[in-house]
């Protein structure tokens, strides 16, 4: 099927030839856009636009859907007024592209018209709000997923310096803040427990217990002395007190980053303790599935064998001083 030329010439002789060809044109045209199946059909009086079954072809001759554009394409309003770009589907929802008026931001709107996403002239996105003050800004909660068995990360990173990834990990679900070296710092286990596998270490005192034995290591623990955490309570045996004596106090060095360095430090060897109290220490792993080695004192239990050998030598000199009472009366 080939196309009249269909320009009406003002000043033509025959206004009446120009009209009947542009008529003969339209009818085509009419034809294609309402399921011609005649091929593709060029309407040269308007460069090059082409129909081919029902479809529409702007610089494309193939078009392979209602309207397929091959070049830029600009749609336009009067000042102040925006421009929509409608997307229907019929009897169930429309999402509009628009730029809105007076401000020129970009936004997609929902079927009532309100805002879901806006990108403003400082190039800030707004999602569920019309003024992000940043690069990106979230009015609700956010939501990142994959498939399943495979990490969801969200990588914070400073250009130049480095880069932080927040993490659900992969099969256990647990969240897990990751270095730019792929070092897990912080882990939280789905039931809350808190780890710090790559916590530094000091060797002056302790003052929380983490549990370096755990998997990951440094399980955050609270430590507690209620009866209500407590079952079987006895008296303390004679035979605990003998491990005390047999304790070794030494003074170090310690070689600890977080250590003053420079100054003697006091206190227990927990490779010593572990071989006559093995219950006074701290174990943990040199590697992965490794063997439980010792790692520290649990100085807080020695201050209760302590305290029981306070008494236990005070009831002695107070037996001593009776006796002696005694002897100096008789």
């Amino acid at each position: 099927m080939a196309w009249q030329s269909s320009t009406i010439n003002p000043a033509t002789t025959s206004p009446a030839a120009d009209i009947t060809k542009l008529t003969n044109d339209l009818q085509v045209l009419r034809s294609v856009l309402g399921g011609s199946s005649d091929g593709d059909v060029p309407l040269n009086p308007f460069g090059s636009i082409y129909g081919a079954s029902g479809n529409v072809g702007i610089g494309n001759s193939s078009p392979s859907q209602k309207l397929t554009v091959t070049g830029n394409a600009q749609v336009e309003q009067p000042t102040n007024t925006s421009v929509n770009l409608n997307l229907v589907q019929s009897g169930i929802a429309i999402w509009t592209l628009r730029n809105v008026a007076t401000s020129g931001h970009f936004a997609i709107a929902d079927t009532g018209g309100t805002q879901c996403l806006g990108i403003y002239s400082s190039r800030n996105v707004g999602i569920g709000t019309s003024a992000p003050p940043e690069r990106l800004t979230v009015s609700g909660n956010i939501q990142a997923e994959q498939a399943s068995g495979t990490a969801v990360n969200i990588v914070l990173a400073q250009s130049g310096i480095g880069s932080w990834t927040l993490r659900n990990v992969a099969t256990t679900g647990a969240f897990s803040i990751v270095d730019n070296t792929s070092a897990e710092a912080v882990r939280i286990n789905g039931g809350g427990s808190v780890f710090f596998p790559s916590i530094g270490t000091t060797a002056s005192a302790a003052n929380a217990f983490l549990n370096s034995g755990s998997s990951p290591a440094n399980q955050l623990l609270r430590s507690t002395s209620s009866l209500r955490y407590k079952t079987d309570v006895r008296d303390l045996p004679a035979s605990y007190l003998d491990a005390v004596m047999e304790l070794r106090p030494v003074v170090y060095k310690s070689n600890a980053e977080a250590d003053d360095q420079s100054i003697d430090w006091v206190g227990l060897i927990a490779e010593e303790v572990a071989e006559v109290a093995p219950r006074l220490v701290h174990y943990t792993t040199l590697e992965e599935d490794g063997p439980l080695v010792p790692d520290g004192v649990q100085y807080d239990r020695v201050a209760v064998l302590l305290l029981a050998v306070v008494k236990q030598q005070a009831a002695a000199i107070e037996a001593l001083t009776a006796r002696v009472a005694a002897l100096e009366a008789a």
